[in-house]
């Protein structure tokens, strides 16, 4: 296939509008969507979330003091990222 020369760009394009018409039709096309969907709402979540953590002065404070914790071997970063979660949770 080349598309400097078209040879075989139509044939390419056939089968391309012929797989998106089975999986139109076999239902698979909406489940792929529907699970990009989901995919894409949850990472926006979690983008979100994180900038409205990461933008929060009293969470950043005390994510300082927990990477203290964290250097000094006092604390895993699983912890620290729980303590965080549950400190913001309670004081917003």
């Amino acid at each position: 296939m080349s598309a400097r020369t078209g040879f075989g760009v139509d044939e390419v394009s056939n089968e391309i509008s012929n797989f998106h018409s089975i999986m139109s039709l076999n239902g698979e096309l909406k489940k792929k969507r529907l699970m990009q969907s989901r995919y894409w709402m949850w990472g926006q979540v979690r983008k979100q979330l994180i900038n409205i953590v990461e933008k929060d002065e009293r969470i950043q404070t005390y994510g300082s003091q927990l990477l203290n914790d964290i250097s000094n071997s006092k604390m895993t970063p699983r912890k620290a990222a729980t303590k965080i979660i549950e400190n913001y949770l309670q004081h917003k």
